[in-house]
């Protein structure tokens, strides 16, 4: 991720995680991205890194096929290096460091200034020894099978209208929910904005399975104001492992920090599911612009988990020329026994809900099903394609 202030009035981001990110405005935490993983997406959340090797588990990811997250998740970024400057002791008459131990106070800021530095850089470069050392046992292990780069093109529905393929199962999979900077460091402020990738791996084919894709010029803000512009930096770096075999079925959240942030990635790994590809359409009716949607899906098995659909921060709703809502992300893991929640709500400006509505849907192993959104503006439909797993 990098980071660079920004001055241009934005709210905060839940959408998707990113790697580079702008700083600016006033410190305070704020959760960055409400991110699931969905084969078909292009955008998603950031990630960690871990010292362990890539998981030898049956993992699969739910951003390719729809199919959950993978057992191995990556953040990717570039960015300039600092500015911050540390401390320096001057002459006499602006506070002379005093003693040949640094008796003073100022003395004792700059000592532990630098000691601060010193233990983030050691942060920084662990951090950066982890993701290379990811990224060399990669290559020894599926250089064969693909470049590190390569984006899997596994898509998702590919067993939808196959409800007999005898190689789909309802498999285990992992879900992620969000990825959020919980802090920044090392003089950055709010907002930041954040831009670069963040990709998850699994057993179908070892590629990158983008939950979030962002270039410079399209970067996602954290926060809601802005004061002054900073150079880029990078904010995270990450890469970690997560082996399926030995896991339970709680929620986990996977937290990291260097010298300029620490990113908490929240996912859980989900019993025999099924791949849910969501598409909404108008049918009725025009969406107010002047309300902003929120679309989000909860399931049977984790009710308080929410996996954004359509985040209100990324402004009014976007329309195809055929009715189709333009969702941040469409595809998710569910527990075939389990049950799945669609919940659609409209926000005015003062992000109040003026209106709410849901729709159930009882998993399938295959083929469609329907429900219906009532807006007092606009009625909706929201198409519902089920799918087993295969890893081949």
């Amino acid at each position: 991720m990098e980071t660079r202030s920004a001055t241009r009035r934005k709210e905060a981001a839940a959408a998707s995680p990113a790697m580079g990110t702008r700083a600016a405005g006033k410190s305070k935490t704020t959760a960055a991205v409400g991110a699931r993983a969905a084969r078909g997406n292009n955008q998603a959340a950031a990630a960690k890194k871990s010292e362990e090797a890539p998981a030898p588990a049956l993992a699969i990811a739910g951003t390719r096929s729809g199919q959950s997250p993978p057992p191995e998740v990556e953040i990717d970024a570039e960015a300039e290096p600092s500015t911050r400057k540390r401390p320096q002791a001057s002459g006499p008459e602006e506070g002379k460091v005093e003693g040949e131990e640094g008796d003073s106070a100022l003395a004792k800021r700059v000592r532990a200034d630098a000691e601060e530095e010193e233990v983030d850089d050691e942060e920084e470069d662990q951090e950066a020894a982890q993701a290379f050392n990811f990224r060399h046992f990669w290559n020894f292990l599926f250089s064969a099978q693909a470049n590190f780069e390569d984006i899997t093109d596994v898509p998702p529905m590919r067993h939808t209208d196959d409800p007999d393929a005898m190689h789909a199962k309802c498999r285990d999979a992992v879900q992620v929910y969000s990825v959020e900077v919980k802090q920044i460091k090392c003089g950055l402020q709010w907002p930041i904005e954040v831009f670069g990738h963040v990709a998850v791996r699994d057993s179908i084919d070892r590629k990158r399975n983008l939950i979030f894709n962002r270039g410079r010029d399209d970067c996602q803000t954290l926060t809601a104001e802005g004061i002054t512009e900073t150079e880029d930096m990078v904010l995270s770096s990450l890469a970690f492992t997560f082996n399926c075999m030995c896991a339970d079925y709680k929620v986990k959240r996977h937290m990291a920090s260097n010298k300029r942030s620490t990113v908490q990635i929240t996912f859980a790994l989900i019993p025999e599911t099924v791949e849910a590809t969501f598409e909404v359409k108008g049918i009725d009716g025009s969406w107010d612009p002047s309300l902003r949607p929120h679309f989000f899906a909860s399931t049977h098995d984790l009710p308080s988990m929410k996996f954004v659909l359509l985040d209100p921060r990324e402004g009014a709703v976007v329309v195809s020329d055929n009715n189709n809502v333009r969702l941040t992300r469409s595809v998710i893991s569910v527990q075939v026994l389990g049950g799945l929640k669609l919940t659609a709500e409209a926000l005015n400006d003062e992000k109040t809900v003026v209106h709410r509505t849901t729709v159930i849907f009882k998993p399938q192993r295959a083929g469609r099903i329907d429900g219906f959104l009532d807006f007092n503006c606009c009625k909706m439909v929201v198409k519902v394609a089920w799918s087993r797993l295969s890893i081949c």
